[in-house]
């Protein structure tokens, strides 16, 4: 992850869509398998049981977790959005009791479908396990599942046109990321800097 302005316009981004489906019908029979309730290693409802408790530096904190422990580019994480955007639009909402699964398994999709195989590294069981470690309620199996579920609902369509992400990437930016999520963003990019003894970047629009 290479833009600390997309990445804290998508956390954004990520809570408003969650906000809009508070409204949505229940999940269904569909949606059931993204269910954080369902989940075996689930150890409640905590700070993730209504919209007011999703703090945005918590939501940070959980995308900042994701790019870090995956080492995600750009082009993945904004393809993950757009990822839940179709699932959304074939009827599955994304709420306080799926984002976080739903977020999940769009990243372990889109790592996998941008990975280059003529450079001869393969994702499979292992970096399953790894993406499941980083969200730890979720284990290997259910992840799977989840992938399974995610690849019908959205009918296979991992393929992003570049006309299509640049003008998710410019919905994006428009978006104004609250102050808190600014923060947590900053100072997950100055940490790296410091690691690798850049300069900061620049700072985040208000």
């Amino acid at each position: 992850m290479d833009d600390p302005q997309l990445l804290a316009c998508g956390i954004a981004y990520l809570l408003k869509s969650i906000k809009k489906n508070q409204k949505a019908p229940e999940i269904g029979s569909r949606g059931l398998v993204f269910d954080e309730s369902r989940l075996k290693r689930y150890g409640g409802r905590g700070d993730f049981d209504t919209l007011g408790s999703i703090a945005p530096a918590r939501a940070a904190a959980f995308c900042i977790r994701l790019c870090i422990k995956s080492r995600l580019t750009t082009n993945v994480f904004i393809s993950a959005l757009i990822y839940l955007t179709r699932l959304v639009k074939n009827g599955l909402p994304i709420t306080t009791w799926t984002w976080r699964p739903m977020l999940s398994t769009a990243v372990l999709l889109a790592d996998k479908f941008w990975l280059d195989p003529r450079f001869g590294v393969t994702y499979d069981e292992p970096h399953t396990g790894r993406m499941a470690s980083i969200f730890q309620q979720l284990s290997s199996q259910e992840l799977l599942k989840m992938e399974h579920a995610f690849l019908q609902e959205i009918e296979y369509r991992l393929v992003v046109q570049e006309e299509i992400f640049n003008t998710f990437c410019s919905r994006l930016r428009m978006m104004t990321p609250s102050d808190k999520i600014t923060s947590s963003v900053e100072s997950y990019f100055s940490g790296i800097n410091r690691q690798n003894g850049r300069k900061p970047s620049l700072p985040l629009p208000a």
